[in-house]
């Protein structure tokens, strides 16, 4: 496929998807502003092969969508929280249940950059 063809559809994707900016689907969606998704795209990986609890993961929305969040905030429980209007109790819970359901600690470094990078993977196939 054309690289402008591959970049276009990368974007159209993330703009569908309400990523690569504020979290509106539908906005514009810029090629040069969305970072470490062009490196996914260019690498072609998917979740799986990034993180292999990262299907689970994605099959469950909420959980997804809140560990995701939490990795996106740089762990910050209080800020995760308050971004996704729930309890810090709640968002325990979840994370709690998201390492049961992936094996992931994401108290290791590595495991959460992987788990991270699938959980954005996973924006590209949506």
């Amino acid at each position: 496929m054309h690289e402008s063809v591959t970049q276009a559809t990368v974007a159209l994707a993330l703009a569908e998807a309400g990523v690569g900016g504020e979290g509106d689907a539908g906005r514009v969606v810029l090629w040069s502003e969305i970072g470490v998704y062009r490196f996914l795209a260019a690498a072609g990986l998917r979740p799986a092969e990034l993180h292999p609890g990262a299907p689970r993961l994605t099959a469950q929305p909420e959980l997804a969508a809140t560990v995701e969040t939490y990795l996106d905030l740089a762990g910050d429980a209080a800020a995760t929280a308050a971004r996704l209007s729930i309890h810090r109790t709640t968002l325990y819970y979840r994370l709690s249940r998201a390492a049961d359901l992936t094996g992931a600690d994401l108290r290791d470094g590595l495991q959460r950059l992987s788990l991270h990078l699938a959980l954005k993977a996973a924006h590209l196939g949506e």
